[in-house]
């Protein structure tokens, strides 16, 4: 609970993110924005949808709240098993957030169930957590791969920008996989965790 109330502080002051207006009070008659990575869909045919798996309801819709300034329609999960019922029946979802302290199925067992399923493993996975300690941002973005990590609190412009920045690199992906297929090539693969240098122990 601590980690949402000090989310919530962030979302009135921090403009550079939500304009001139307080992310609190969005203007949801605003049009969405179609820049690439931002409000379509990498299916190309409904606006970003986002599934945001948390136990805790408020973070849900904190994350909701924020994320809707930038165009994206996000869905929420309160449980792993939720979140893989869900994508059974509703596998076309652009990029997901998972939290990783949850009761029942905590975050790495959904992750790796996630990556076990040929309908949800190429779906890029933000970590958002409150669990900061170094070795959890190592274990998560260089050896289980994880397409982004981010702390709690976190400011909406944080979440927004990765957001962002996994969406284009996952359209851009699918881009050069569709002309590698062309041209009769094996798409290459690219994870975050392989294009960054892991530190030095």
């Amino acid at each position: 609970m601590v980690a949402v109330a000090q989310v919530a502080e962030h979302l009135t002051v921090d403009q550079d993110v939500v304009g001139s207006s307080p992310i609190s009070h969005p203007d949801v008659s605003a049009p969405a924005p179609t820049s690439p990575g931002r409000g379509i869909s990498s299916r190309g045919d409904t606006m970003t949808r986002i599934l945001c798996i948390e136990d805790e309801p408020e973070m849900i819709e904190l994350i909701r709240l924020i994320l809707a300034r930038g165009g994206y329609e996000v869905l929420g999960a309160e449980s792993g098993p939720d979140a893989l019922e869900l994508l059974a029946t509703n596998p076309n979802v652009d990029l997901i957030l998972l939290d990783l302290m949850m009761p029942e199925m905590d975050g790495w067992e959904v992750y790796q169930r996630l990556k076990a399923n040929e309908q949800t493993r190429d779906i890029p996975v933000i970590i958002v957590t409150a669990k900061a300690q170094r070795i959890d941002r190592v274990l998560g973005l260089y050896i289980v791969g994880v397409d982004d990590y981010i702390t709690k609190p976190f400011s909406p412009k944080m979440l927004l920008e990765s957001v962002q920045n996994i969406l284009e690199k996952k359209a851009q992906g699918d881009q050069d996989g569709g002309q590698d297929n062309e041209k009769g090539g094996e798409p290459a693969g690219h994870t975050r965790a392989s294009a960054e240098t892991p530190p030095n122990p």
